[in-house]
């Protein structure tokens, strides 16, 4: 999973995956802070199975 969000919601953000996506499927929560770049895009495997899951809100 990849979410875009301002450094200062990181704290905020961590916590909530951690709730809301993390610990329901009993998962240990993995986050890597990344500095988005031009030209950068998002890689997907077309061969594992994905679950959707509902928007996560965080309040600013």
């Amino acid at each position: 999973m990849m979410v875009l969000a301002h450094r200062d919601a990181i704290g905020d953000l961590t916590e909530r995956m951690s709730e809301g996506y993390y610990a329901p499927r009993g998962l240990a929560p993995a986050v890597s802070v990344c500095t988005p770049i031009a030209g950068s895009g998002v890689l997907l495997n077309p061969w594992q199975q994905r679950e959707p899951v509902g928007p996560i809100r965080i309040a600013t």
